[in-house]
């Protein structure tokens, strides 16, 4: 399975992220506190339904707003026949909102 892409919606520091992976190996890099963990942290979230960070989900909410939503769309190798690799692709989603605490 690769991950393809990650979008975020007030998801901790990020407003909007519309992030592509196109390669196979991706280097998160940047100064301390940047969110490069929060990146990490919102495809645990996406693809598990919880956090590795946190007890409390609502924390993944961005300060001041009322929900928080991150996607991952995901490339699996179904079959090879010769050189051909079919692939399917599939969306995780998860979505918090402040109203359900």
């Amino acid at each position: 399975m690769k991950i393809k892409g990650v979008k975020l919606k007030n998801f901790r520091n990020y407003d909007l992220l519309d992030l592509k992976f196109n390669s196979d190996l991706v280097v998160l890099t940047g100064k301390n506190a940047q969110g490069k963990t929060n990146i990490i942290e919102a495809i645990y979230f996406a693809a598990l339904g919880k956090s590795f960070r946190l007890s409390k989900d609502k924390e993944l909410i961005k300060w001041n707003e009322e929900y928080s939503k991150a996607e991952i769309e995901v490339h699996k190798t179904v079959f090879r026949v010769g050189d051909k690799v079919m692939q399917t692709s599939n969306n995780y989603e998860q979505e918090w909102n402040s109203k359900k605490w």
